[in-house]
């Protein structure tokens, strides 16, 4: 039977309907982070070692966070989570210590050509180092946005200079901190300032608290309230003293980071 041009017309919109919401389905892009060197572990059968590591797949472009101190146990892990480092395009180093660059070198020699964002107090000759190897090495000094939705907030002051790095999401900011050697309260605010409209979603990685007495870091679980962090995740240099207090006050928006650890959001709209 014929269904005529009204017909047509409904069939032929509700084809388009379709084909749009399928063309929306597959424009939803993910922030997705994987601790994959850390000295506490979530997933079993990987490594442990001092230092910290992140894999970030921000919409198919994936950027590592500090590297570790052991390339070999980096490179374990990675693919024993499913990664492949071949795939890595970028890495932003918080500051020069031996257990956020240790496995650089591994790295380059899978991939020579990747994109290095080092901060500004790295030396000429860990800069040359690096570009003796292939890489494309950037010192970073103010904030900077390195990838659509992917900030550095720029080498921040004190004894040892450091930058963290901050990912815009839909469901606010995602936070990662080498080992907060300016204090991971500073790097809070100096976030807050770069973006006052934004939730503080997820702080993750060191907070080198590790030395510190319980009444000297209850006042820092009590800052991350009142700048609104919502799900904290101190690992590496935090010390288990403070991941206690900080799951003590935040409960089930706690997360026990380490290695194997891994969560995932909407990429900001802007970012689409």
């Amino acid at each position: 039977m014929a269904c005529g041009r009204r017909g047509r017309t409904v069939v032929a919109l509700a084809v388009f309907a379709a084909f749009t919401l399928s063309a929306l389905a597959r424009e939803v892009k993910t922030v997705r982070l994987t601790v994959v060197f850390d000295n506490n572990r979530v997933t079993s059968g990987t490594e442990t070692g001092w230092g910290f590591s992140c894999w970030i797949d921000v919409a198919g472009v994936n950027l590592l966070f500090d590297t570790g101190s052991q390339g070999d146990v980096l490179l374990r892990n990675v693919h024993k989570l499913g990664l492949d480092p071949a795939n890595l395009q970028e890495v932003v180093i918080s500051h020069m210590h031996w257990d956020h660059t240790g496995g650089l070198k591994k790295l380059l020699a899978i991939n020579p050509h990747l994109v290095v964002y080092l901060p500004s107090s790295a030396t000429r000759g860990e800069v040359a180092e690096l570009e003796s190897s292939g890489a494309s090495v950037h010192l970073i000094r103010e904030a900077k946005e390195i990838l659509p939705g992917v900030w550095t907030t720029g080498t921040l002051g004190g004894a040892i200079p450091e930058q963290a790095l901050v990912l815009k999401t839909d469901e606010g900011l995602a936070v990662l901190t080498g080992c907060a050697h300016p204090g991971v309260v500073k790097i809070l605010r100096t976030v807050k300032k770069m973006f006052p409209e934004e939730r503080l979603n997820l702080v993750m990685g060191g907070f080198h608290l590790w030395s510190r007495r319980e009444s000297e870091i209850k006042p820092i679980v009590d800052e991350f309230r009142q700048l609104g962090v919502e799900h904290p995740a101190p690992c590496h240099c935090s010390g288990d003293l403070a991941r206690a207090l900080f799951e003590a006050v935040y409960g089930d928006h706690y997360y026990p980071a380490g290695v194997g650890f891994q969560i995932e959001f909407h990429a900001a709209r802007t970012q689409r």
